[in-house]
């Protein structure tokens, strides 16, 4: 079959076909019906996918809409360490309806689902720990996520940089010694983010696509400028950036963390560098 509307717009014939169920679309809302069990969820339009954002607040509702209705349309099976990372941007960011509905789908999860896969070698509780089913703490997420700014991120090179050579030299942008003296392919990767943090963006992107080995740490220096293009506000770069990443390569947990790094607040404990 030639899809000469593109795959979405064959999706009810397919559902009806396979005995999946049905789906009916108004709008950007998209219903499936399976025994008398509907799921509504929206659909995500490539008008949407393509947004321009103006500012890193219409960015950030955008990445944390988008990721509760993907989260959403999952349940009962749902991820709660994304629903929680989510919750939390949401918080701190003010977009409070976006927080409780988040918050709301917690409370309802399954107690099975927060040991669902889990491999362990001491008796796993059968109710899920009530702070499982919350937000974290305004307090708390003001203590993970600081402000994040030019002088913060580069004091943080600087202070890495007193025990490895690699990121002292990329602190001084001496870049190209820098990955000289990088010994791994994570030595690789921080240097890249180095350049992309302390501003010269341009430079990590090439670095990505020249010296960052494997795909996977050159696609983790191209998210860090993505995020790095909107809190310095290069809107045109930076949605280039992100119409070339968006949704393939970022996930609810990735959304939250870019929509607080564009609204200049520390994505993660160590950013800009692996949290893994």
């Amino acid at each position: 079959m030639v899809f000469t509307l593109g795959p979405s717009a064959h999706l009810p014939y397919f559902a009806t076909r396979a005995g999946l169920g049905t789906i009916t679309r108004s709008s950007d809302i998209v219903r499936f019906v399976q025994g008398g069990v509907v799921k509504t969820f929206r659909w995500a339009t490539q008008s949407n996918l393509m947004a321009t954002f103006n500012d890193s607040r219409s960015l950030a509702e955008f990445l944390l809409r988008e990721s509760l209705d993907r989260l959403a349309a999952a349940a009962p099976k749902v991820n709660y360490f994304s629903l929680r990372s989510v919750g939390g941007a949401a918080t701190l960011l003010g977009f409070d309806s976006i927080a409780h509905e988040c918050e709301s789908i917690l409370q309802t999860i399954p107690d099975a689902s927060f040991t669902a896969g889990v491999i362990s070698n001491f008796p796993l509780p059968k109710k899920a720990p009530p702070a499982l089913r919350k937000i974290a703490t305004i307090d708390q997420l003001y203590s993970d996520h600081p402000p994040l700014t030019d002088e913060s991120v580069a004091k943080y090179i600087r202070d890495c940089g007193n025990a490895q050579s690699h990121l002292k030299l990329a602190s001084d942008r001496k870049y190209t010694d820098a990955f000289a003296a990088c010994k791994s392919e994570l030595d690789t990767e921080e240097t890249a983010a180095s350049q992309a943090v302390l501003g010269d963006i341009d430079s990590a992107l090439d670095s990505a696509c020249s010296v960052v080995q494997p795909d996977f740490r050159a696609d983790n220096i191209r998210f860090i400028c993505t995020i790095e293009l909107f809190r310095r506000e290069r809107w045109s770069d930076a949605h280039k950036l992100f119409d070339a990443i968006y949704p393939s390569q970022i996930g609810p947990d990735a959304a939250a963390q870019m929509a607080l790094g564009a609204n200049h607040r520390l994505p993660w404990l160590g950013y800009p560098f692996p949290d893994w």
